[in-house]
């Protein structure tokens, strides 16, 4: 795996942000996709590294 570069690593942490906040929206919005998106999580960290997600939606989740 490549080195990433600082200017690759912020864009990565502002998608990272927009995913959080927009996966908050959805569940707010449809309760019936806690599930579905707890899978999605558990998928982002195993199979993708991204353990990132969890503390952004704990952060995240206190505000609304």
């Amino acid at each position: 795996m490549s080195a990433v570069h600082n200017g690759d690593t912020c864009y990565l942490n502002c998608l990272l942000t927009g995913c959080t906040l927009k996966m908050l929206q959805l569940l707010q919005q449809y309760e019936h996709l806690a599930t579905h998106l707890a899978q999605a999580i558990e998928l982002f960290v195993n199979t993708f590294g991204v353990k990132g997600i969890v503390s952004e939606i704990m952060r995240y989740s206190n505000q609304f």
